[in-house]
């Protein structure tokens, strides 16, 4: 999803393929900060791919907003 203005944006949602085996979907809340991990089979494994989303929204706000902004929003 792109967002013209980083204040624009609710929430960004992530599909990813787990393994080749499985989608499950991230969702990333920036209003209510929060990383919402849905899996349909409950298949577990969430903190790899939730630590690899996490990396990922840190460096687009530091390349977008500064380092600033990636203290303010406490990624």
């Amino acid at each position: 999803m792109h967002c013209p203005r980083p204040a624009s944006c609710d929430g960004v949602l992530i599909p990813v393929n787990v393994d080749n085996l499985h989608w499950v979907l991230v969702v990333v809340d920036i209003l209510a900060r929060q990383f919402l991990y849905n899996d349909s089979v409950c298949g577990g494994g969430a903190a790899p791919v939730l630590q690899v989303v996490r990396r990922w929204l840190r460096d687009e706000v530091a390349a977008r907003l500064g380092e600033d902004a990636v203290r303010g929003w406490e990624i």
